[in-house]
């Protein structure tokens, strides 16, 4: 590996003094040491800016940014214009990473010439788990540019919902890429989407090294509120400006919306006459997609089962039945 390779991480940082010192703990403990940290605080109302201030004077790879509460988007921004390395990745604050996730996520990107790499995330409450990592040579593999935005809206990319990156910092600012402040729910698929769309390519590793914390004050546990009803059309965005000119993505994106709608509206329910009108969309793009899910051999197989319950239950129905299976 070329010497000097230098790795941002950024870390966003909201109220979370009771995570952070074991998220930082396990981003310094890295075995790649040539890593610089940048800390946004997004104007925490607890001891989270004073943890970070205390971190920054105990290692000088640590960089604070302390700003008013502004949201996640723009403190990950703050971090990207920040940063000096050649790659940056992003830590939220209340998870944990393996102590050789940078070390790997970099070795990916260099060994396939490839501008990203991604894996999976592993949910945990209190208990990170532990097992030895397999080989790289076992766990990746390389996928064009249109194999990956594909299979990120089939929700097959890294086998979760939602992975963690690694970028070339060069392929975001030669690209204008940056997260869309505007967007309060589904801000990271539409930052991954169109960074794929401007890559070669991305590495797929599916070794298990970044562990997300359940945490009920996080923004996807919260009660359901509003800004959700405005996700579907947020991950959808950037994939269905480009649909025509990929084979099979108008496909997958309606597959996406369908499983989405289906979420968003089990965990509606019981606010469903509070936002009628939303309420009814969501319903009529259940209706729209479950067909055409269902018969997709594309598709997740658990959405393909959601689909299937749609059709036979019934869409009011068989959000009740969901309801009762997903966990939140």
């Amino acid at each position: 590996m070329p010497n000097k390779i230098t790795v941002s991480v950024v870390v966003p940082v909201y109220d979370s003094e009771e995570f952070l010192p074991k998220c930082l703990d396990s981003i310094l403990d890295q075995r790649y040491e040539d890593i610089e940290v940048i800390l946004v605080n997004d104007g925490s109302t607890d001891g989270s800016g004073e943890i970070c201030n205390s971190y920054c004077r105990q290692d000088g790879r640590i960089r604070v940014y302390h700003q008013e509460n502004r949201g996640v988007s723009v403190a990950r921004n703050v971090g990207i214009d920040n940063a000096l390395g050649q790659y940056v990745a992003f830590v939220d604050s209340d998870d944990i990473i393996h102590q050789d996730y940078i070390q790997n996520l970099l070795d990916d990107v260099l060994s396939y010439n490839m501008q990203i790499a991604t894996t999976g995330t592993i949910n945990f409450i209190t208990e990170v788990p532990s097992a030895a990592l397999p080989s790289r040579k076992a766990s990746t593999v390389a996928l064009s540019r249109n194999e990956a935005i594909l299979d990120l809206y089939r929700g097959t990319l890294e086998g979760t919902r939602n992975g963690m990156q690694i970028f070339s910092l060069s392929l975001l600012n030669d690209n204008g890429v940056r997260y869309d402040e505007a967007m309060a729910v589904g801000e990271d698929f539409d930052f991954f989407a169109r960074a794929i769309l401007c890559s070669s390519g991305v590495v797929v590793d599916k070794r298990e090294m970044y562990f997300y914390r359940f945490n009920p004050s996080s923004a996807m546990l919260q009660r359901f509120n509003k800004n959700h009803f405005e996700a579907i059309a947020n991950v959808e965005k950037v994939g269905r400006s480009v649909q025509d000119q990929i084979p099979g993505l108008c496909k997958a994106i309606d597959s996406m919306v369908f499983s989405d709608a289906v979420y968003y509206g089990a965990k509606a329910v019981s606010v469903r006459r509070k936002w009628a009108g939303e309420y009814d969309h969501i319903l009529r793009l259940i209706r729209k997609y479950r067909k055409s899910t269902l018969f997709d051999p594309r598709a997740k197989r658990n959405t393909r089962v959601k689909a299937l319950l749609m059709v036979l239950f019934g869409v009011k129905n068989g959000l009740l039945i969901t309801r009762r299976l997903i966990r939140w």
